[in-house]
């Protein structure tokens, strides 16, 4: 589930297009049509936000483990491809991540690294400049590939 997640957040940023949420959702239900889970989100599938609820729902009300190095790999590898195929301004791209980090949910320590660095990449590049915050930017975006 934290692959499902990790496209809702990238669907809500413009990462990755509603369509390519739904392909992997739809993909996943095939696989299990009787998942009550995947059932629920394919009833709220036109909202990033209902989505949002019910799998944030599914983490709390089942105690299951969130798996924050598949969350993480997942979303940072995404992330990097748009970054490097520069889809956004660095303006933008830094807009988005000051969003991400102000709507993770509570299950991920927004004071781990690398996530910790989405809510201050702005700051970097405010006083220090697009050079150091494009630096800081990669080392974000690579850090699950080391792990």
């Amino acid at each position: 589930m934290e692959k499902l997640y990790a496209y809702a957040y990238l669907w809500a940023l413009d990462f990755v297009t509603e369509q390519q949420y739904n392909d992997y959702l739809d993909r996943l239900f095939l696989e299990s049509p009787y998942n009550e889970l995947l059932a629920e989100l394919e009833l709220c599938s036109g909202s990033y936000n209902k989505s949002f609820g019910v799998l944030y729902g599914y983490f709390l009300r089942t105690n299951a483990k969130f798996d924050i190095n598949t969350f993480g790999k997942i979303l940072f590898a995404e992330m990097k491809k748009i970054y490097t195929d520069n889809r956004f301004t660095i303006e933008t791209f830094i807009d988005k991540c000051c969003w991400l980090y102000r709507n993770l949910p509570d299950i991920i320590d927004v004071f781990d690294c690398p996530f910790f660095y989405l809510g201050h990449i702005d700051d970097i590049y405010d006083y220090c400049g697009e050079a150091d915050a494009r630096k800081q930017i990669e080392q974000m975006l690579d850090f699950f590939e080391e792990s």
